[in-house]
């Protein structure tokens, strides 16, 4: 089980927020994300088809699932979160296993809820003593955010304290004040207006 905390933050000039990343961070792919919230009985799951491509050019794609114990605490996101890759029978590729998983959701009970589509750029650095993943993504029906996240292995308040303080300078570092951070999910967020 991991830990996820991260924060998002609304950009309002991206070129301004680009130039800054640019200083302390480094690049490691391209990404498009279409994930599908699926729902039944008040439990949700995630199936997220994402394609990567690096550097150099090298396109991968795969697909994840994902379920999340969620918890706001002070804007800050501390999830519990479990994640696995799900693969067609035949190596037919990752859009097949999609379809393959969501018709065992549908035959499940699981209904299709929402859909959100994610590009972006995601970039790497350490701070504090972690290694965060930073992405600078615009989100169809909503606008640019950066998103920044620790992976922890423990949920002690000590750690999420200091993973948050680890963020909380980032998002200083990247020229966006706290008070453009969003304590609202993706998800929530496009069920209503902003």
């Amino acid at each position: 089980m991991a830990i996820e905390v991260e924060l998002k933050a609304w950009v309002d000039d991206v070129p301004k927020t680009e130039a800054a990343l640019d200083e302390f961070t480094g690049y490691i792919y391209a990404y498009t994300k279409e994930d599908v919230y699926w729902r039944m009985d008040g439990k949700e799951v995630r199936v997220r088809q994402e394609c990567r491509v690096s550097n150099s050019g090298v396109e991968t794609s795969r697909t994840l699932v994902t379920f999340k114990t969620k918890e706001v605490r002070d804007g800050i996101e501390v999830n519990e979160e479990h994640e696995f890759c799900v693969s067609a029978a035949e190596a037919s590729g990752a859009a097949n296993s999609k379809t393959e998983f969501e018709e065992f959701l549908k035959r499940t009970g699981f209904v299709p809820v929402l859909s959100k589509i994610k590009r972006g750029k995601c970039r790497q650095t350490n701070a504090g003593g972690y290694n965060v993943l930073i992405e600078l993504s615009f989100v169809e029906q909503l606008g640019y955010f950066l998103e920044l996240e620790i992976m922890l292995e423990t949920e002690s308040a000590a750690a999420v304290e200091a993973a948050r303080a680890a963020l909380l300078n980032l998002l200083e570092r990247a020229g966006i004040p706290a008070s453009r951070i969003e304590s609202r999910y993706y998800s929530e967020m496009l069920k209503q207006p902003i």
